[in-house]
């Protein structure tokens, strides 16, 4: 089975998210990570990306459009123009003046 890279994230949450995301949907997905233990960064200087999402060549277009799909997202929240609400979760409590 040939694996493909899918993305190079900036950090190890959004990898995580990504993982997540196209296992919950079927796609198995591998992170490898560029960081190296005790060295604090250093790798992170030498590339500005975290690592690699790594999924298998024949999951490769389906995880591409769920990728896509999900960057559309977090775009918009770090943006400031909304959040995901889950269905069924409780819309939190305006603070109080």
């Amino acid at each position: 089975m040939a694996i493909r890279v899918l993305y190079k994230p900036p950090d190890e949450l959004l990898a995580v998210r990504i993982k997540d995301l196209l296992e919950q949907q079927g796609v198995v997905a591998v992170l490898r990570s560029y960081q190296m233990p005790w060295y604090d960064g250093l790798a992170k200087m030498m590339r500005p990306e975290w690592g690699e999402v790594l999924v298998a060549d024949e999951d490769f277009d389906r995880a591409k459009e769920l990728l896509e799909d999900l960057l559309t997202v977090v775009k918009a929240e770090v943006a400031g123009e909304g959040e995901i609400v889950e269905p069924g979760a409780e819309e939190p409590e305006p603070p109080a003046q």
